[in-house]
């Protein structure tokens, strides 16, 4: 009874988030993509009630990552390791790297254990986004694989993917919850099919506030399915919440 209902919720925030929420973020100003990491309570509630509004612009989930420290829940060590999950990722990015010189941009990188990877296996023009400043900033210390290898920036994806240019990277990929935190007023997909040249590849979860058709978002924007896989179907049990998604850039 609870998995329906859950199935139920879940599409109802795939159809709010994908057909009534207005694409309208970032179009007056990339200064509203800005996060107010002190906010006083009175603005903090008003962020929080704002959130929640499907038609309205918010950062409000940014807050709780960008000043995360080494640490903790939200800490970057806890985002290090290379488990099974992480394995599965690394499988089909590998098989997505056509050449050690493509592109690959890395959004919600966190400290760049996935991009370590990608360095060690020779590739070299990587680059990786994430809003915590501390990881960023300790990236580089950590893997020392991404030296001269991988750009490590720390920004919000809304501000990044807007002012990038079309076709900038062959491979674009992220591991959730990254782009399902994303407030469904920003042109998410719109942005990431503009900017990739080749492949998209989301290992997310389908049980996040800002889910969304992506299927639909991507044909919609000129990419293929290649494939879609849920992890459950690998490690064999019956939490099917995380699921695999890689499209390709229809060649016109």
């Amino acid at each position: 009874m609870n998995r329906v209902k859950n199935e139920r919720i879940v599409f109802f925030k795939k159809v709010l988030n994908t057909f009534f929420s207005p694409k309208i973020h970032g179009l007056i100003s990339n200064k509203s993509f800005n996060v107010n990491q002190d906010p006083s309570r009175l603005r903090l509630f008003y962020y929080q009630i704002t959130s929640r509004l499907w038609f309205f612009p918010s950062m409000y989930t940014s807050n709780f990552w960008v000043g995360a420290k080494k640490e903790g829940d939200r800490g970057y060590t806890t985002f290090m390791k290379i488990d099974d999950k992480a394995l599965f990722l690394i499988e089909h990015l590998r098989g997505l790297v056509e050449r050690k010189d493509m592109s690959i941009l890395d959004i919600g990188c966190n400290v760049g254990r996935f991009l370590n990877v990608l360095a060690k296996d020779g590739c070299c023009n990587l680059t990786g986004i994430d809003i915590n400043e501390l990881a960023i900033k300790d990236s580089y210390s950590t893997y020392p694989a991404l030296v001269n290898n991988a750009k490590m920036y720390s920004t919000t994806m809304q501000s990044f993917l807007s002012s990038s240019n079309d076709g900038s990277f062959d491979i674009i990929y992220t591991y959730g919850a990254t782009v399902e935190l994303i407030h469904p007023t920003f042109p998410l997909v719109q942005n990431i099919a503009r900017v990739s040249k080749k492949y998209v590849c989301f290992f997310i979860s389908e049980s996040q506030a800002y889910v969304r058709f992506w299927e639909y978002e991507f044909k919609k924007n000129g990419f293929e399915l290649l494939l879609k896989e849920l992890y459950c179907h690998r490690n064999l049990s019956n939490d099917c919440d995380q699921v695999l998604y890689i499209f390709r850039k229809i060649e016109v």
